[in-house]
């Protein structure tokens, strides 16, 4: 279930990356544990290699030669990488002119009718590179590793260079993923999205776990500018080439008519506790309507005053979903640096007026009582 998830998710967002290619439509298929993309021309890995490296679930991926399960066809095709790498007795370089001298070959075989066994594989073509070349064979240490893989008729040939051989060449390296869950099999959830750096973070993380994220926004228009809603389309954007494409994924929910009636009616420490409860339970509201099963926040212990032990459980206290909260013992420069890897942190810190930070109080309430709150909401009529 996991693979087809992934199969299908990788499919949605190259077919959303090659709509308007005429000639070029990438297909992605599943066998043996295995996924493959065919039917792209090299000028298209680029863009390939950044959609998969944008799609949880994948471990590690490289570019191929298939051919037939055939060893003179094999050897062939070992033969076109020796000349990338201007192979030669002596003279072994690969693509930038840089040296190697060892190798070893690893061959699998998902097919058992292929008349050779995988050590008998990695004989013959190891002997016939070391005789192309001049190599020494170094199972423990290679400079390159020759990988051929015989899956459902046919042969798949890659390489790998080792770290101390620099390379960026992609024809010649295994490319890592970005590991996790493939976006959908742990089921839906809305995240709380603000404009800052924490939220986009949380969200992420969530999609890293397989969880697919939908986003409700706050604002306080026309109290504030609408800065901080322009952002959020932009971070959504952003996070969006992380999970399969989504529609309407970002619910705008005006925000202010409740905050007035908060500030006209009670004590300014537990205005923000009564803005996160009635965030809350605008967010489960929405999940219901979606499907959602939990709700994301980017709450991070003791970073605001908001965010104690207590407060939290306060909050939280408003829902029966699940509240999720992926960066809860993340410090800030940890909650920055992955801010940066996924690229929302310029976003985030330009300026803008958030609806949390409009009529806060000096001096908020660091330990809320749920008792006081509870009679200060039941004055507050929230189900009109």
């Amino acid at each position: 279930m996991f693979e087809r998830q992934l199969q299908n998710n990788i499919q949605q967002k190259l077919d959303a990356l090659f709509v308007d290619e005429s000639f070029s439509k990438p297909e992605v298929k599943w066998q043996y544990g295995r996924l493959y993309i065919e039917n792209f021309v090299l000028t298209d890995c680029p863009a390939i290699k950044d959609c998969l490296q944008k799609t949880f679930g994948i471990a590690n991926f490289v570019l191929a030669e298939k051919t037939m399960v055939d060893f003179d066809a094999i050897k062939q095709k070992i033969t076109g990488f020796l000349c990338h790498f201007e192979a030669k007795p002596k003279n072994l370089k690969c693509g930038g002119g840089r040296s190697w001298q060892s190798f070893r070959v690893t061959s699998k075989r998902a097919q058992k009718d292929f008349p050779l066994t995988s050590q008998q594989i990695n004989e013959q073509l190891g002997g016939f590179i070391q005789k192309e070349t001049g190599a020494r064979v170094d199972l423990k240490n290679p400079d390159i590793i020759f990988y051929v893989e015989i899956v459902n008729k046919s042969a798949f040939i890659y390489i790998n260079l080792d770290h101390r051989v620099e390379s960026d060449d992609d024809a010649v390296s295994i490319i890592q993923g970005a590991g996790g869950l493939p976006v959908g099999v742990s089921g839906k959830a809305v995240c709380l999205l603000s404009g800052g750096i924490d939220s986009p973070v949380a969200a992420w993380l969530a999609m890293k776990r397989g969880l697919q994220v939908c986003f409700i926004h706050f604002h306080s228009a026309p109290q504030t500018d609408t800065a901080s809603q322009d952002k959020v389309k932009r971070i959504v954007g952003v996070l969006s080439r992380w999970q399969s494409p989504l529609n309407d994924n970002l619910t705008m929910t005006p925000f202010l008519d409740f905050q007035k009636k908060v500030l006209t009616k009670t004590i300014a420490k537990y205005r923000v506790i009564l803005y996160r409860r009635e965030m809350m339970r605008q967010a489960e509201k929405l999940a219901r309507e979606i499907g959602a099963k939990a709700i994301i926040t980017g709450e991070a212990l003791g970073q605001v005053a908001s965010q104690t032990i207590e407060n939290l459980a306060v909050i939280e206290q408003a829902v029966i979903l699940p509240v999720l909260r992926p960066l809860i013992c993340f410090d800030k420069q940890e909650i920055i640096a992955l801010a940066q890897k996924i690229s929302t942190y310029e976003i985030s810190t330009e300026p803008h007026q958030d609806c949390c930070s409009l009529f806060v109080p000096e001096h908020p309430a660091t330990k809320a009582n749920l008792a006081d709150i509870l009679k200060i909401e039941k004055s507050l009529n929230l189900d009109a």
